[in-house]
């Protein structure tokens, strides 16, 4: 469905008249969305679904989740949280998870394996010796016979 540029405008003077103090207000979300429905404006219904995409991508800025490959201490978890606040300000809502495919902190992509480098298909990866030139490592031949 095309939503109207009026329905995107009203959407959005909606969505300036739920923040308070750089935080969006839960409360003023379901009046504005209970006023809407029962006023019924024209074109409510884009106005309502530009309005709900707002809201969901404020609270999707406002969202931080932190992964580790163990548990974090609790007083890990809590300087984390704090100096999340610090940084983003208040409002934030942060979750912990445990993720063992974390390597060293970093999220490890879903095409590396251990045998990335003879899988790949030729072309789809720069040659060795174009970021190495002195490589010890000869070519390997894609042709399987």
């Amino acid at each position: 469905m095309k939503i109207s540029k009026q329905a995107r405008r009203e959407a959005k003077s909606l969505f300036r008249i739920c923040v308070v103090n750089g935080l969006l207000d839960d409360n003023r979300v379901r009046q504005a969305v209970q006023q809407v429905i029962a006023q019924k404006p024209r074109g409510y219904v884009g106005i309502l679904s530009h309005f709900q995409r707002l809201v969901k991508l404020d609270i999707a800025r406002r969202t931080a989740k932190v992964e580790s490959a163990i548990p974090l201490a609790p007083p890990l978890a809590s300087g984390v949280q704090n100096r999340l606040t610090q940084i983003y300000g208040a409002g934030l809502s942060v979750s912990f998870a445990q993720n063992p495919g974390l390597i060293g902190g970093m999220r490890r992509p879903s095409w590396w394996t251990s045998t990335t480098l003879i899988e790949k298909p030729p072309g789809s990866m720069p040659p060795v010796s174009s970021w190495w030139p002195d490589a010890p490592i000869q070519p390997i031949n894609s042709s399987r016979q």
